[in-house]
């Protein structure tokens, strides 16, 4: 598990993920898959390639909605927010934090026990 607090317009989020966020996001929105719509934005950003913002959006409610199940569905939301949404600045903040939820693990190596 990680999380991850970022204040947007004077309101504090909690941003949370999980083993089961992607089980969470593919029943949130109808199917979709986590792992391999984050992996396209990665891609995207890193080549600097344009792509679809709703992917953001879902991704970044869907760790809110994890940090807090009491927020309300994802346009209500993001109407919440005084000043707008500012999709830009918070996923580059988060990205570290999915990123750390899905990396591997270094394997440790066997311990032969002494007879």
């Amino acid at each position: 598990m990680a999380e991850k607090v970022i204040t947007i317009n004077d309101k504090e989020v909690v941003f949370k993920i999980t083993g089961q966020t992607p089980l969470m996001y593919r029943s949130m929105f109808a199917g979709a898959d986590f792992l391999k719509d984050f992996m396209n934005l990665e891609k995207s950003q890193s080549a600097g390639i344009a792509f679809e913002s709703i992917e953001f959006y879902q991704m970044v409610y869907c760790l809110a909605k994890k940090g807090n199940p009491e927020i309300p569905d994802m346009d209500a939301w993001l109407d919440s927010f005084d000043e707008g949404f500012p999709i830009m600045d918070i996923f580059p903040e988060i990205l570290p934090l999915i990123q750390a939820n899905f990396s591997v693990a270094p394997k440790k190596k066997p311990t032969r026990s002494k007879k």
